[in-house]
């Protein structure tokens, strides 16, 4: 990349690329028969979802970050769902968050375990993100728009 308006159009692509992705696991959630697999695609979907709303490191730009102004007023509750989602149980380990249960299986110290509670959440997380799917393709769009306009400048 030659600038940072290049830099700049690259990061939009690269966001597209992480809506694409966040709807497409989002879809392949309830194909799954099993909750452990429909966990691993709603953990993508989240995550992917939030990669472009985090601080993205350039080269000629110290940080990439799309502004939440680019998600529709009638879905910020739910993006600040998503990005919660993300930054406490998907993306870190917030124990607060994610309420694992310790067990002791034996009598010496290395005979531990730790049960998370990923799939009692996962029904409930599940449910509130319902309209995930509508809020990714309002984003996208307006995306479109910017990647537009952004490739004018090249």
């Amino acid at each position: 990349m030659k600038n940072t308006e290049e830099e700049y159009y690259v990061f939009l692509k690269s966001c597209e690329n992480d809506f694409r992705v966040a709807l497409k696991s989002f879809t392949f959630i309830e194909d799954q028969e099993f909750s452990y697999h429909q966990l691993v695609y709603l953990r993508d979907a989240v995550v992917s979802y939030g990669r472009p709303f985090s601080g993205n490191k350039g080269i000629h730009t110290n940080r990439h970050r799309l502004e939440d102004d680019i998600v529709p007023k009638a879905y910020m509750e739910l993006h600040s769902v998503i990005m919660n989602y993300r930054n406490t149980l998907f993306a870190h380990s917030d124990i607060k968050e994610r309420n694992p249960s310790f067990m002791k299986l034996g009598h010496s110290e290395d005979e531990t375990f730790v049960i998370d509670s990923e799939p009692l959440y996962l029904s409930t997380v599940k449910e509130e993100l319902v309209d995930m799917a509508e809020l990714i393709k309002e984003i996208q769009k307006t995306l479109v728009q910017k990647l537009s306009m952004s490739g004018k400048n090249l």
